[in-house]
């Protein structure tokens, strides 16, 4: 099962169809230009991010691939989101628990 081989997975790529549920968790599909796959936050988490997610920047998730229960569809439970290099502003960008995001290569 792709479960078991891919557990934890770090993708770039453009936010798409962002949501902020009122149960507090966050809704979006990262794209890029060949495929697109849907990610969610739980509540609680979206809330410590260091800037504002928006359709149309570019980002880096890290986060479980898991199964959508009742679907034959994949999804993502987001662990941590920052900017990518290129949407950063000067200086450092925080991830959700206060770690000092890196700068370098992703």
């Amino acid at each position: 099962m792709v479960d078991d081989r891919f557990r934890y997975v770090r993708i770039r790529g453009q936010i798409s169809g962002f949501k902020r549920a009122a149960s507090g968790h966050v809704y979006l599909a990262l794209k890029d230009d060949k495929a697109v796959i849907d990610w969610v936050m739980c509540n609680g988490n979206g809330g410590r991010l260091p800037f504002q997610p928006e359709d149309g920047i570019e980002v880096v998730l890290s986060g479980k691939l898991t199964t959508y229960p009742g679907h034959s569809k994949y999804l993502v439970v987001i662990d941590n989101m920052y900017l990518d290099r290129a949407e950063r502003a000067d200086g450092p960008v925080r991830q959700p628990h206060g770690q000092a995001a890196r700068r370098g290569p992703v």
